[in-house]
């Protein structure tokens, strides 16, 4: 709710939702990204059962997603980018977990050119 409050405080202040970045997206787009990034940690790590434990649930925060994609909308509608920002979204559900295993890392991590 914190964040929604603040979101309001900005567009109080002037800030705009048709504002759009280089790769064509809006605010309502980039909060879009940041939600996706967040739900693929969570199910990178399999953490839905430690924050479901704390109440930190996808159903918890619905309510305050949609108040963020109400707020975060638009005055010309939400762009192509942001229209695939909120596509990469639901390509996790939550209960579905990467599958990442020790061939998906190389063992050099150096910078090749570098050395």
């Amino acid at each position: 709710d914190l964040y929604y409050q603040m979101v309001q405080h900005l567009l109080g202040r002037g800030a705009s939702r048709d504002v759009v970045d280089t790769s064509g997206r809006t605010p309502l787009g980039q909060y879009r990204s940041v939600v996706s990034s967040r739900n693929d940690y969570i199910n990178a790590y399999n953490l839905g059962a430690v924050n479901a434990e704390r109440g930190d649930t996808m159903e918890a925060w619905q309510p305050i997603h949609e108040r963020m994609e109400q707020a975060l909308m638009p005055d010309r509608g939400e762009t192509d980018a942001d229209r695939d920002a909120k596509g990469e979204q639901n390509h996790y559900s939550s209960e579905d977990e990467m599958d990442i295993d020790e061939d998906d890392f190389d063992e050099d991590d150096s910078d090749e050119e570098g050395d």
